[in-house]
């Protein structure tokens, strides 16, 4: 299954400002609402670009599976807002924080390549350190900010910080002025359930299918108590499909796919294999307990054929018991068949 089909599903979750609003609030807030769809706006075509590292072949808006927006807190300067990223990702990502901080690069040094451009077009008098800037004293920045939410099944081990990408070093000064670089990282898997219920219809579904897909009891109850999730848009579907790394036949005619029956062709697929490992572990188990037993027996008449012996030697049958456990390690119950004391 191709990996466009997880970029076209998160491209549909997130269409709309709602769902960008209930993100940030999810990883920022922590559940509490710090902004809403309201100050979501769309971001111009250049700062996507910008966002995206500038690479051309992800410069359409087809091929990005990963939402740019404008947060607006402040409706009287349409300069002071922060540009929004989220970035989805199925894998985890080694080098996150270098990757993120590129873009901020970009979308940062284009607006100082304009401040510095207007500032030298105003033929403005200034300060000798001012002329020395380009800038004017106090030149304030637009904010970015990267959300990354991470889908995958299998443990985030990727670093969250740029300082953990750095060689270690025995002076604690210079660990100091590390760069940290952090981004916030969600995982809904570990969203809790009663905030997942409060967010746009689409990103709800999403959120919810991954929870789910934690352990088998939680996919069994969530068909159980949710049989309005049964069914889902097709493209969302396919995007779910990747994310557990499993192939089920959608055809492009169908609108909805149920979920439910493609959740129990896994479950006895899961039965299947689980069979498989099981005789195959059977198998192993048997042979090991066999050499185990013949072990035993080999011991058991080692230890006859050493007690006959001992025995013609005109050994005292305490003796004999004694050397028996010390040389054979045998336990008393085999003891008294070989060598009972009466």
């Amino acid at each position: 299954m191709s990996s466009s089909n997880f970029d076209v599903a998160m491209k549909m979750v997130f269409e709309s400002d709602q769902a960008v609003a209930d993100v940030f609030n999810a990883c920022l807030g922590k559940g509490r609402k710090l902004i809403d769809a309201s100050m979501v706006g769309p971001a111009s075509e250049l700062e996507i670009g910008l966002f995206r590292h500038a690479d051309l072949r992800f410069h359409s808006q087809e091929r990005i599976k990963d939402a740019v927006r404008c947060i607006h807190w402040n409706p009287n300067d349409p300069d002071d807002y922060l540009l929004l990223g989220v970035e989805n990702q199925l894998k985890p990502h080694y080098l996150m924080p270098w990757r993120i901080q590129e873009s901020y690069h970009l979308f940062f040094g284009r607006q100082l390549r304009l401040i510095k451009r207007k500032y030298k077009d105003g033929h403005a008098g200034g300060t000798p350190a001012e002329f020395l800037s380009g800038c004017p004293r106090g030149t304030l920045l637009a904010r970015a900010l990267t959300i990354v939410i991470y889908w995958g099944t299998e443990k985030w081990d990727a670093p969250v910080s740029f300082s953990e990408m750095l060689r270690p070093t025995p002076i604690g000064a210079v660990r100091r002025y590390d760069p940290k670089w952090t981004y916030p990282l969600l995982i809904p898997a570990k969203i809790p359930l009663e905030f997942i219920d409060g967010t746009e219809q689409i990103l709800k579904i999403a959120l919810k299918y991954r929870w789910a897909l934690k352990s088998r009891r939680r996919m069994q109850a969530f068909f159980k108590e949710h049989p309005e999730y049964w069914n889902v848009p097709r493209d969302l579907a396919k995007g779910l499909l990747e994310i557990t790394g499993s192939v089920c036949e959608i055809s492009e005619e169908q609108e909805t796919v149920d979920m439910c029956k493609v959740w129990q062709e896994w479950r006895e697929d899961g039965v299947k294999e689980g069979r498989k490992e099981g005789r195959k572990e059977g198998r192993t188990k048997g042979r090991e307990e066999g050499r185990a037993e013949g072990r035993a027996e080999g011991r058991e008449q080692g230890a006859r054929d050493f007690a006959a012996y001992l025995k013609a030697q005109s050994m005292p049958v305490k003796k004999v018991r004694s050397t028996l456990r010390k040389w054979f390690r045998l336990a008393t119950k085999d003891l008294d068949k070989i060598c009972p004391l009466l």
